[in-house]
């Protein structure tokens, strides 16, 4: 803290976006304060037992997955980790359950979620394997925007290759 409790910056709530600011002053020396008016940091990436004692849900953060790829991991990610930041995962990451108990689970082996998808409707099978072609043909362009800072020429440099490789039509597919 500095002399008579003033700060460099002030930021105003925990979540990630405001962890994400004071992170980046703070390394440039500023001194900062993160205001948070819940009992806990962390905003959309909280994880909370929801149901029964000791089984933790993702209560509202599914895309975490893009923090792993952005830039601000890479920066900060062996301090997150001294800290105590850990990711759980698991091969059943996804799941929707109906009144009736019938569930549709998403497995990370495509092969296996499209088997108990088929089983349930094939209607949604033929869907959700479109989709997926979908994103095999377009993971590389957009991993690569999530990676980069807009407006930035790596920016650029991902439309543009997206534009060499799918041309226009195709980068407007991606679009839909």
């Amino acid at each position: 803290m500095t002399p008579a409790g003033s700060y460099d910056a002030i930021v105003v709530g925990g979540g990630h976006n405001g962890l994400v600011a004071a992170l980046y002053l703070a390394r440039a020396g500023w001194s900062v304060a993160v205001l948070e008016r819940n009992a806990a940091v962390g905003g959309a990436i909280a994880g909370g037992e929801a149901t029964l004692p000791g089984f933790v849900h993702d209560l509202y953060s599914i895309n975490q997955n893009l923090f792993l790829g952005s830039r601000t991991y890479a920066d900060f990610a062996s301090g997150l980790a001294r800290h105590g930041l850990r990711f759980r995962t698991t091969d059943r990451p996804y799941a929707n359950v109906f009144p009736d108990g019938l569930s549709l689970r998403v497995h990370s082996d495509y092969e296996r979620t499209l088997g108990h998808l088929a089983a349930h409707s094939t209607g949604d099978a033929e869907g959700f394997a479109g989709l997926y072609r979908q994103y095999k043909r377009f993971t590389p362009y957009l991993f690569g925007l999530y990676g980069s800072a807009v407006p930035s020429g790596a920016a650029v440099r991902q439309v543009l290759s997206l534009l060499r490789h799918r041309g226009v039509r195709g980068a407007g597919e991606l679009t839909h």
